[in-house]
Formats: structure tokens, sequence, C-alpha cells
């Protein structure tokens, strides 16, 4: 029966870590949650399986007494789940948004790790840090909630320890950070790897992620720009592929625009089709393929945590679903056809579900429901428990802030709310 204790030595699928992993001498231990039971069973019948616990002890390279407090269940090691390396949509999310937004780096131990962000948005600078360390799996074995804090030039700040060492591994197993350099309190390189681009099926989250960090829609009077930020040292010709984006025009970390068929060096943003309709390469990319991005990002939306930017999506697919669109003496044939596919899709129907689902009501937000919080709780759990932190203001530092009265939330939040 020893080789049920060996076998913590091995990986199961894409387990990023040995079932039983002890992360260094005197470092935490975790265990697998479908290994945990046979282990536990060795342990209480170890005559059973005629073992000593002393030769478990040793096995396991644990102290007898850990060993015993175990056995009696007054102690258990830190479980994880496969919830902790899979492509989840709340991990889809994750990884789009640190993508864009946000750092991770050694908390200055061995597989200890931090997450820190910050935004001057309210929804994305204190709301998601503060609910993901609640409810999300990558933060279970987190012991104590981080405060945000309001730094007048950043906006809100949050240093979120804890982050579980199994879905770092796990995210560094798939390329999608590398590590800078050797120290321990080295950060991480971002990458967005083609290949596992291209292994996920369903990329909405994902594509959210990079947008509500990176992304932006203007809207003024009835013209509109839709622009996705970009670090100049990742290249992201290749995701646009995957994410059915239509690049029109390219703006380089010197503030040069080039069409985007162009040759491109030091991209730092990338303008999207309807805005700057007339660059767009016809050789390329047709009307259909601009609704395609359209009706894309519509079902992306629904993952959001930025319901200003859901609303100025909603407002530009109105825009162009209108009579007017595309009859402006200035405009060009494919407008029309933009826009008379647009309406063959329903795409202003579209909208309108999505309105509904990031409500508004006396030019306030109120409480939303991303589509990825099915795999949290219930819709009633959601509304009823979820949003009790934020009313509350919670682990909201505000005690170097002199405006404390522009934090009442109670009938939603101002739609031009600023610090």
């Amino acid at each position: 029966m020893q080789t049920i204790i060996n076998n913590h030595n091995e990986k199961l699928g894409e387990c990023p870590v040995p079932v039983f992993w002890k992360t260094h001498s005197k470092g935490n231990i975790y265990v697998y949650d479908k290994y945990w039971k046979n282990l536990i069973n060795i342990v209480q019948n170890n005559k059973k399986f005629n073992i000593t616990r002393k030769e478990i002890s040793k096995e396991l390279q644990i102290d007898g007494r850990l060993l015993r407090r175990w056995s009696n269940e007054s102690i258990n090691p830190r479980l994880y789940t496969k919830k902790e390396f899979e492509l989840s949509k709340l991990n889809l999310y994750f990884i789009g948004l640190y993508f864009s937004d946000g750092h991770i780096r050694n908390n200055g131990a061995d597989l200890s790790y931090t997450y820190q962000t910050d935004s001057s948005n309210i929804f994305q600078g204190y709301w998601y840090p503060q609910l993901i360390q609640r409810f999300f799996p990558i933060f279970k074995h987190k012991e104590k909630i981080s405060s945000t804090y309001i730094d007048r030039n950043r906006g809100f700040k949050t240093n979120l320890s804890g982050i579980s060492p199994i879905f770092i591994k796990f995210i560094e197993n798939k390329g999608i950070i590398v590590k800078l350099n050797n120290t321990k309190t080295s950060g991480f390189k971002k990458e967005l790897p083609f290949n596992f681009l291209k292994s996920i099926k369903i990329k909405e989250q994902l594509f959210q992620g990079i947008f509500d960090g990176d992304g932006s829609v203007n809207n003024y009077q009835n013209t509109f720009t839709i622009n996705l930020a970009l670090d100049p040292e990742n290249s992201f010709h290749k995701p646009m592929q995957e994410f059915n984006l239509v690049p029109t025009l390219a703006i380089t970390n010197k503030r040069k625009s080039l069409s985007y068929n162009q040759k491109i060096e030091n991209l730092y943003s990338i303008r999207l089709a309807p805005s700057s309709i007339s660059r767009l390469n016809l050789k390329k990319y047709s009307a259909r393929d601009v609704v395609k991005q359209l009706e894309f990002m519509l079902i992306s939306a629904r993952n959001s945590i930025r319901p200003d930017k859901v609303h100025s999506l909603i407002k530009t697919v109105n825009i162009i679903c209108s009579k007017k669109y595309g009859e402006n003496k200035n405009s060009i044939l494919i407008q029309k056809e933009i826009r008379d596919l647009a309406n063959k899709k329903d795409l202003k129907k579209k909208a309108n579900k999505l309105e509904k689902q990031y409500p508004v009501k006396d030019d306030k937000y109120l409480p939303f429901r991303p589509l990825w919080a099915k795999e949290i709780c219930s819709k009633k759990e959601w509304f009823s428990n979820i949003w009790d932190f934020f009313f509350n203001l919670k682990n909201l530092n505000l005690k170097n802030y002199p405006h404390k009265e522009r934090f009442n939330f109670e009938e939603g939040v101002p739609i031009n709310f600023k610090l």
C-alpha cells in the first residue's frame, strides 16, 4: 500500500504541481482534494494498510505531531481543487484583466505571490479586487482580506497577497507569465501565447478582461471610436484574428497614426472598425467582418465589470443601427452595408438585453451580474449577498480621503462618479 503514498509525486492530468506538494522545507503543504481522501484514509487506518505512522511521516517528510493532528482532524493541509488550475470563466476573465491591467510578483518568500492592481474606476479598482479575494477559488488560501487604498494620482490600489501558487504555476506553465529575473521579489513579464489563445474554444471572457483593462468606446454626438490600448512589447496581430477583431488604424507609442495594414513597430493602440472606417483594408475585411466583431463584442460585454464601457458600446451599436448612419454626405458605401447587416443580425435587440443586464436608473449604475458570476452562486444569492461589502465599503481605506460623502451608494453609483 505504500505505492498509494508514493503516488503523491505523480501529476493528475493538467495539474501543474504534485498532488502532495510541500512548497519548501518549512513551507505550506498543499494537497489535491481528490488525493486527500485516499491519503487521510491511509493515515487514519494505517494498520489496515500494514504501514506505521512513522513510515508515513518519513515518506511525506512531515512532523509526526502534524500527522496526528491530521488524523484526529483538528487541522488539515491546504486542500486545492481543479478550480485553481482550469480555464474556467472566472479564471479566463481574470487572466484577461491581468494581461491588460495589473501585476503579479513574488511576495518575498518562495512560492508566495501578490497580485497588484489599481484603477481610477470604482468597479475595477475597488469592487472587483474585493470580490475576487472573497469568492474566487484562486484566492481560497488567502487568510486575510486586503484593503483597498485611495491614491490621489492612481485611484484605487489593492495589493492582494495569498493568490494561489497552484494557479501561478498553471499560468506559468501555459507561458502567460514569464519570470523576469531570479530574485525572490521579481515580477513577471506578461505574454499571450498564440497556441494558448487558439486552444480556448470560448474566448469572450478572456477578451472582455483585456478590453475592460485597456479598451475604450468613446461616444461624441453621433460619432464614436473603439480603441484597444496595448503594451508595445506584446504582439497583438495574431490575437486580432482569434478574437474576430477588425483593425483599421494603428497608433504607435510615438502617437503616430498609420493604416493597420502598414508595417508597424512599437504598436501602442489599435482602433477597431467601424471607427476610422475609411482606413479599412477592403481586400481583407468586409461589412460582414465588422458586424461579426460588433456581435462578438456584445456577447463578450456580458462578462464586463465596467458598466460605463458596456453602455458606451450599447450607444455605439444604436448609432450604427439607426437610419442616419451612413447617410451623411461624407459617408462611404460600406457604412450603409454595415448598418443594414447589423439590423439584419438584430444587434440593437442584443444591445437592449445587455442594457437590462447592466441597469441604470436616475443616472446611477445599479448592481449588475457578469456572466461568469454563475460559477460563484445563484442569481438570488448574488444580488442579496455579494454586493453587501461594496455598499458597506468594507476594506475601503478612506482614512486620508477628504470627500467621504461621495461614497454613499445606497441608490447606485453615479455614472459621472470621480474621486
